[in-house]
């Protein structure tokens, strides 16, 4: 047998191409490492089961148990620990809670159940929900149940109205409360469960909790336990003693969830971990006893509290590198800390850096890594340790795998089966490598053979039973899923694959066995309940369907996808009224599904679509079209958007334009429309895209093309799609209608249930009518700006919905001007939300965004080392004592830090994420809004302004300085008043240092920390603030003397008109970035320089250029240069005549090129620029006219211009100070005669003659 396998292996590996030809695989016996590791953790367990060093053997013994050949041996292990009355009692507990699973895997249902019985569980509950845990909020809010249960009352839930009622028998599945199985939403929700014991006597037990979030449990109306933490439910994840009183006694569990599997375990055990047999009330009882006094409780000190003990007591770096890696493996097998501190792969992580000769340390904590970058660091490490490992060659092979790099994963995982010939998985992973390099049937091959060798490996069998199907051997397939399903009767996976198989090939009697024996083992499964309904109509069994759908309606009466699927069978078996009753309530609970709206109204003709009362009418509009006025290129007769809000804060949103063109440029300017949807979580439809002709013709023709929203150019990267529709055969005269649908079509709102939008009404075209329709729910409250020239009207329609309407007619267009401001000062816009405030804003930001900016050790590690950095230079240390002492004082002394230590810290860190996180922004799904995880940023070291942000924010707080958030709109988008309070208006984010008052951006590459961009100044910002009030303001404009430039020359002019210049040039504030970005790389800076002072002296040459540091973004900007200049006078008669400050300066055409203005000019920050000319005349030359200085001074901008002689030189003096950076329109006339004055004040010129001639 093993000579034909062999030479099946050897045909199968004799491959070629792009990977190399491999000799012929060992024989598939000899070593097997994860045996000899499932012995060896065997071994642990009966060694250590009376201590809590059991709990890492357990650890160990689960994570091997899915591939194990044979589970008896791992039975009668468990069942010794969980038998022995002396065994520590959380190691007791889970070695029968395991050893129940075990039973259930080989199929061992009773054993199963008798297992869990001794475990105490509480399985009888009543359940309420859900409300809402938006930016986990829900722990510290006391919702209705908590001040008293009322069984009748009803409550306003997160979407619906919600009551209690009996949580069904099947929603407990060993063990587990599965709240998931049975309400929804089941994201980012609260949920109560209320269930009563019957305690003979009085008993003191001990609550063990195991919640999938933040929970807190009441005992007879006091608070026993509270969780804050976030995590998936495992068993005994806390526990507290409590007193029972004789009789009923009431229990109260409050959970708080963000996503995963939803529910929890509650037990009752005693103090050796058995469980109490205590009868539950039934939950379908209509009423609940009196709820007797409560009893004192006694911690319960956790077993993790010993091991933890046990790493920090261990002495010497191996000892403690095996303390550690086991509180690791009990960590992460326990999951119950906070999800966001990952304190298991911490802990694994400081064990491989205790130990790095250690393979095992080395590969568990690769195991735990996140990122694989950090994860292939590691594998590597046990790699260098031994070379040739079979679990480090088969992890470093999967990790190649992940990577999407077959060839190179298939030839260490090669060499790990060369290692360990008797081990299945790295054959099993080597088949997926062939199979995704191109080889899928040598892959198969190499399956079909590892399957046959080891028979009873789970892992070997699957991959043959995946690779059959992927190759449509169905009958292959099925027999090999068939013997998984015996050797682990609990592989729902593949239960559902052979299912599915036996429907396709027509046995429903065989499919039918499958799905109702996989409901056996979890009756939760309503996905399961669905298929089995499905396959019983689709094979005309309308009774037993019938059955299977009510049954999933009872465990969850809100799932839209069981009313629909039952509504689509009833449909289908003629029975239209119960079918529209169905999907009207599949609708009500899923209103964002397009394919269940077109459905529900083909069955309902007379139902009209939302937007239909509101609809123009192109031909009406057309006829009735306004003249023309001149310079005008089209006109829009009509625009209007209707927006339908669900409950959830999803919209539908329909949109229609009717333009008419003018001229052939309006023609040109119409002819392309284009609208943006994410396809992941959006529809779009064109519902109409036409040509209404002079002559009465229509034309429906029209061109259609995709392309990605992403601006690689600006490294912006988006989920978004933009179609553009084109019209090749628009023509002067003709009239446009184009209108489409934008439908949110996912599951859930990103952003919890708010919905905002900001509508502009005014446009560079005239507009005839412009119509904006919001239809909300009668239970949400809008809030919204109120436009001037706006009408809005508000009523009640049928059906609990609310019309907002705001119209307006005759609007002129906007004529844009350059510097104009931003275009929401410019154009009147309608703005609504369904916040009520700033304050509900920044609540809700800070949930959704709080864990991901939470420091991580390696973040608090990397600002330390800043710090440490700093005040070490500060100090002037250099030693490696003093070192020793900077870093260990990186962290505030207990009064905090000074100012200027806190400015110098400040400093650094942000210097830090400039210029070593590059600027890229991934903006998918929710990352459009929410910042990735502070160490991944730091790890990639590139990321968007949120996620630059974040990490300065995280890094400042790990050293001591308080930090902010702050959302802003960058000012050329124009501010916004105070209300309504939204996030729709903000486009970037920052950081705000209250202690230095000091803005930080972190997207400014080569900006210093003073330096904050212009498009920051004076923007819209709202600085989140977790602690307190947020703030919404606008940042403050920069000072003039922030933002200055100094120009100083020295001019030697020569008797024929040329001049050498030496100058230089000193520049402060938010034009250094522009300097430093210019003249940065070294070899570019002498022709930069000659292009910037062209102008000013055509035909320049530049002898030399040297400049400061200009990676020392603290640093002015300082550059030195000497200039040839051939021109730099022009004769006149025997003398000279030139400018003093070069060519004209150009104020008024760079400030105030337009006669007059409709709208304010914004010039950006104010600034101060300050220039020093002082000319040397030729030898025996003379000064024969000095032109008079001017000065003035307005409230927007002042000027000084100086003409002196100093000895036998003319020395020429300026200053100009624009003291703000926004002229309004009505002060606009002066402010351009003011730059008219400064440029003549500038151009002024001096005469020069020999001093001969000077003296005639």
């Amino acid at each position: 047998m093993l000579a034909r396998l062999a030479a099946l292996l050897a045909l199968c590996l004799a491959w070629t191409g792009s990977v190399r030809a491999l000799s012929p695989l060992p024989p598939p016996t000899g070593l097997d490492p994860e045996a000899e590791r499932a012995a060896a953790a065997v071994a642990a367990l009966d060694r250590e089961r009376r201590g809590p060093r059991g709990l890492a053997a357990l650890a160990e013994l689960d994570a091997l148990a899915d591939d194990l050949p044979e589970l008896a041996h791992l039975a009668a292990a468990y069942a010794r620990a969980a038998d022995d009355r002396e065994a520590h009692p959380e190691v007791r507990a889970l070695a029968r809670f395991r050893l129940a699973e075990v039973e259930r895997a080989r199929g061992n249902l009773q054993k199963e159940a008798a297992s869990l019985q001794r475990l105490g569980f509480v399985a009888r509950w009543r359940v309420l929900g859900p409300f809402d845990d938006e930016g986990k909020r829900g722990l510290a809010e006391a919702f209705p149940p908590e001040k008293a249960v009322d069984l009748a009352a009803r409550y306003p839930g997160k979407v619906r109205e919600v009551a209690w009622r009996a949580l069904p028998d099947d929603a407990v599945v060993d063990g587990f409360v599965h709240l998931g199985a049975a309400l929804r939403p089941a994201r980012e929700v609260v949920a109560y469960a209320l269930a009563e014991v019957e305690a003979p006597r009085e008993v003191e037990a001990r609550l063990w909790l195991g919640a999938s979030g933040a929970a807190r449990v009441w005992v007879n109306g006091a608070v026993v336990l509270t969780d804050a933490d976030y995590h998936p439910a495992r068993l005994d994840q806390r526990a507290v003693g409590v007193t029972l009183r004789r009789g009923a006694n009431r229990i109260l569990v409050k959970l708080c969830h963000q996503d995963g599997r939803m529910g929890f375990y509650l037990r009752l055990a005693d103090a050796r971990g058995e469980g109490l047999e205590l009868a539950a009330a039934d939950p379908r009882g209509a009423a609940l006893h009196e709820v007797p006094a409560p009893g004192p409780t006694a911690p319960v000190p956790p077993a993790v509290a010993a091991l933890e003990q046990r790493a920090k007591a261990a002495r010497g770096a191996r000892a403690e590198a095996e303390a550690r890696l086991e509180l690791a493996r009990v960590l992460a097998a326990r999951q119950g800390g906070d999800v966001q501190e990952r304190r298991a792969a911490a802990e694994a992580r400081r064990a491989a850096l205790l130990a790095p000769g250690w393979v095992e340390a080395q590969l568990e904590a690769a195991a735990l890594e996140e990122d694989h970058g950090r994860r292939r660091q590691r594998i590597e490490a046990a790699l260098a340790a031994a070379p040739e490992d079979s679990r480090a060659l088969r992890a470093l092979g999967q990790e190649e795998l992940d990577q999407g790099r077959p060839q190179a994963a298939a030839r260490l995982l090669e060499r790990a089966v060369r290692a360990a010939p008797g081990w299945a998985a790295p054959r099993v992973e080597l088949a997926e490598a062939l199979s995704r390099a191109g080889l899928e049937a040598r892959g198969a091959l190499l399956a079909e053979a590892t399957a046959s060798a080891f028979a009873t490996v789970p892992s070997a069998v699957r991959a043959a039973a995946r690779s059959a199907r992927r190759l449509g051997r169905t009958e292959e397939a099925s027999a090999r899923s068939r013997t998984l399903v015996a050797l682990r009767f609990d592989d729902a996976q593949t239960r559902a694959a052979l299912a599915q198989i036996l429907a396709d090939r027509g046995d429903v009697a065989g499919a039918r066995a499958l799905l109702e024996e996989a409901l056996r083992l979890d009756p939760s499964d309503a996905y399961q309940r669905l298929r089995l309904g499905d396959l019983l109509a689709a094979s005309g069994r309308g009774e037993e369907a019938e059955r299977a759908y009510a049954a999933a309606l009872a465990l969850a009466p809100d799932e839209p996808d069981a009313w629909e699927r039952r509504g689509r069978a009833r449909l289908s078996q003629g029975r239209v009224k119960d079918a529209q009753a169905d999907l009207q309530r599949a609708l009500e609970l899923r209103p964002q599904s397009p394919e269940l709206k077109l459905l529900v109204r083909s069955l309902e003709p007379a139902r009209e679509p939302f937007e239909r009362p509101y609809l123009l009418d192109a031909r009406a509009l057309a006829a009735a079209a306004p003249a023309p006025e001149p310079d005008e290129d089209a006109l829009v007769l009509g625009e209007l958007k209707v927006t339908r809000v669900l409950p959830s804060g999803l919209s539908s949103t329909y949109t229609q334009t009717v333009v008419k063109v003018l001229t052939p440029r309006g023609a040109d300017q119409a002819r392309r429309q284009t609208v943006s949807w994410s396809p992941d979580r959006q529809e779009v439809r064109v519902e109409r895209a036409r040509i209404l002709k002079p002559d009465g013709t229509v034309i429906e023709a029209h061109d259609e093309s995709e392309r990605s929203a992403s601006e690689p150019w600006y490294r912006l990267y988006y989920d978004l799609t933009a179609r553009t529709l084109s019209f090749p055969a628009l023509a002067p005269g003709d009239v446009l209608e184009v209108a489409w649908r934008l439908e949110d079509v996912a599951g859930e709102n990103l952003l919890s249930d708010y919905f905002g939008d900001l509508t502009f009404v005014d446009d560079t075209t005239r507009k005839a009518r412009f119509e904006y329709v919001l239809l909300v729910p009668a239970a949400r409250a809008i809030h919204a700006n109120a436009p001037a020239g706006i009408a809005h009207a508000q009523r009640t329609l049928p059906g609990e919905v609310v019309e907002h309407r705001w119209s307006a007619r005759d609007l002129p267009r906007v004529v844009p001007e350059p510097g104009m401001p931003g275009w929401s000062e410019v154009s009147r816009h309608v703005h609504v939300s369904t916040y009520a405030s700033w304050d509900q804003v920044a609540r809700f930001y800070w949930g959704l965004v709080k864990d991901a900016v939470r420091p991580t050790p390696e973040v608090r590690a990397e600002a330390e080392r800043i710090a440490a950095e700093v005040l070490r230079a500060r100090r002037g240390e250099g030693t490696r004592v003093a070192r020793a002492q900077a870093a260990a004082s990186a962290l505030p002394p207990p009064g905090g830090w000074d100012l200027e230590t806190q400015r110098a810290l400040t400093r650094a860190v942000y210097d830090f994420v400039v210029s070593q996180t590059r600027y890229v922004g991934l903006e998918f799904g929710i990352h459009g809004y929410k910042p990735y995880r502070v160490d991944q940023v730091l790890q990639r070291r590139f990321g968007d302004c949120k996620d630059k942000a974040s990490l300065l924010r995280a890094m400042l707080e790990s050293i001591g300085i308080d930090a902010r958030l702050v959302l802003l709109r960058m000012r050329r988008l124009g501010r916004l008043p105070e209300a309504p309070a939204s996030l729709a208006v903000f486009n970037h984010a920052i950081v705000y240092v209250p202690a230095l008052d000091l803005w930080l951006d972190g997207t400014a590459a080569y900006s210093g920390s003073g330096d904050l961009p212009g498009e920051d100044r004076g923007a819209t910002v709202l600085v989140v603030n977790p602690d307190g009030k947020p703030r919404f303001a606008t940042v403050p404009e920069a000072l003039p003397e922030q933002n200055r430039g100094e120009t100083r020359f020295d001019v030697a002019l020569a008797a024929d008109g040329s001049a050498a210049v030496r100058g230089a040039w000193r520049v402060t504030g938010a034009e250094a970035p522009t300097y430093r970005r210019a003249y940065l790389v070294e070899e570019q800076r002498r022709a930069q320089l000659e292009q910037s002072f062209n102008r000013s002296f055509p035909g320049v040459r530049v002898a030399s250029v040297t400049a400061s540091d200009l990676t020392r973004l603290e640093d002015d900007v300082t550059m030195q240069f000497a200039l040839e200049v051939p021109r730099f006078a022009r004769p006149d008669g025997a003398g000279l005549r030139f400018s003093p400050f070069g060519a004209a300066r150009g104020w008024g055409e760079s400030w105030a090129a337009l006669s007059s203005r409709r709208h304010d000019l914004d010039l950006g920050s104010p600034a101060e620029t300050v220039f020093t000319y002082r000319h040397t005349l030729p030898a025996g030359w003379r000064i024969a006219e000095l032109p008079d200085g001017d000065a003035a001074r307005t409230p927007y901008a002042s000027f000084e211009v100086r003409y002196r002689r100093e000895g036998a030189a003319l020395v020429a003096e300026a200053r100009v100070r624009l003291e703000k950076g926004r002229i309004p329109a009505r002060d606009y006339p002066a402010f351009r005669d003011l730059t008219s004055r400064i440029d003549r004040a500038f151009a002024r010129k001096v005469r020069i003659v020999p001093a001969e001639e000077a003296a005639r």
